[in-house]
């Protein structure tokens, strides 16, 4: 009965029109408060406008009016992503999948949500799985190279960057992908002009905001060792990082006793103990340090 007004509201969310698109679906949904496509569209305009709380209650409504459409189940994922809630996403994910275990972009999605989660061989997996579906999938294509990358399968991980800048040269997200890639490798110079036309494309990438700081921040040597150091952490989950901070504190203890009680190794000693310190709080410290 709407169908032409609700085609008039995919457009403008396609041109990120969003507050015209709710302006236009609320007397659909006044007239049929359980018009399903439009309770979908509503959702997906509010998750726009970062209405998180209102997006998630009108999914849950399209769920209980239709448990068996995957896209419901997904969406709700994506709301729980950008709540930084992983879990839930994946859970959400797993169900879409049940119900459409063909979908390539719901792998992509779980991928990323594993490389997020530091699970870097089933992201992996999960994104080779969606290229067999899709070749062209840029979400699986970045983060199957962000995956390698992490796994520490350069090589691979770079040739996959470039196959997604081959799939769409002028996408944003691939340009921010490809500049931390230069920038785990070290090559500070190259992920600068990744970050640059990232931003170029989508001056609001957030993704490419924080790179572009890193990679200016980059051009001290020091800071380089430092980011070294950080993607070496990053890799791990967070209990193998208090082992190494641990490991680090009780070398720390170990070595100034050892310097207490003996003065002829203290001057060797001591410089040692300091950058263990150091090593240790780095990553608390140092950025706050460069920023400034």
């Amino acid at each position: 009965m709407h169908e032409a007004q609700l085609e008039k509201i995919r457009l403008l969310l396609n041109q990120d029109n969003f507050s015209q698109a709710q302006a236009l679906i609320m007397p659909i949904l006044a007239e049929e408060p359980e018009n399903i496509d439009a309770l979908f569209l509503l959702s997906e305009i509010l998750l726009n406008l970062d209405r998180f709380d209102e997006a998630h209650e009108i999914i849950n409504q399209c769920i209980t009016l239709d448990p068996d459409e995957a896209d419901f189940y997904t969406s709700r994922a994506r709301i729980y992503m950008l709540q930084d809630n992983f879990r839930e996403a994946e859970t959400n994910l797993k169900i879409a999948l049940e119900i459409a275990p063909l979908d390539p972009n719901n792998r992509a999605i779980l991928a990323h949500i594993k490389l997020v989660r530091k699970s870097y061989q089933e992201a992996l997996d999960l994104a080779d799985s969606a290229l067999e579906l899709d070749p062209e999938n840029i979400l699986a294509l970045n983060t199957r190279s962000a995956a390698l990358m992490k796994l520490n399968r350069k090589d691979e991980a770079q040739e996959s960057m470039e196959d997604a800048l081959r799939e769409d040269p002028n996408n944003s997200f691939s340009h921010s992908n490809n500049g931390w890639g230069k920038l785990e490798q070290g090559k500070h110079k190259e992920a600068l002009d990744h970050f640059k036309e990232a931003l170029v494309i989508d001056p609001n990438n957030d993704y490419a905001q924080s790179g572009l700081l890193e990679a200016i921040k980059a051009k001290n040597p020091f800071y380089r060792l430092f980011m070294a150091y950080y993607f070496f952490m990053n890799k791990l989950t967070a209990k193998y990082q208090w082992g190494v901070i641990i490991g680090f504190y009780i070398a720390f203890r170990g070595i100034r006793a050892l310097a207490d009680n003996n003065e002829a190794l203290e001057p060797y000693l001591t410089p040692i103990s300091v950058i263990l310190a150091v090593l240790a709080f780095s990553t608390w410290i140092i950025p706050a340090i460069t920023n400034a």
